[in-house]
């Protein structure tokens, strides 16, 4: 599922920003809801650093299944559409979330870790792995 956000042109893959870290499951779950959807529990791809600049951001990739539900739009959002992962991909904006999808796409049972850089070049949104992609866990 990517999402395109409203009064940009902007798609992205969904994604919850939130300062309370305390239960990220029923976050989750919650925002899932906001979308009119019902999802299994959340399934952790990956702890990723961003680095924009000189700031610094975390950033988590879940994977989660819908059970049931009928897709709605929050109020941020200006269209959505479900698409295969390679289709998904030419649509998203931001070159460094197909950076960290390709790496977890590749090996899906995998928890990953790694720094990416983000950047303008010539006007052109680009990215660049800076800290290389390593397994967080034994699969």
């Amino acid at each position: 599922m990517v999402v395109k956000i409203k009064n940009t042109d902007y798609w992205v893959t969904q994604g919850l920003y939130s300062k309370n870290k305390k239960n990220i499951n029923k976050e989750l779950h919650d925002q899932a809801a906001e979308y009119g959807l019902r999802i299994t529990t959340p399934d952790l791809r990956g702890t990723f650093t961003l680095k924009n600049r000189d700031k610094y951001l975390t950033r988590h990739f879940y994977k989660v299944k819908v059970i049931d539900g009928t897709l709605k739009s929050p109020d941020n959002i200006e269209e959505i559409m479900w698409l295969p992962i390679d289709k998904a991909m030419e649509r998203i904006t931001f070159p460094h979330i197909n950076v960290i999808l390709g790496q977890i796409m590749k090996h899906p049972e995998t928890v990953w870790s790694g720094t990416v850089e983000r950047y303008k070049k010539n006007g052109q949104l680009k990215s660049k792995v800076i800290k290389d992609f390593t397994q967080l866990n034994n699969h």
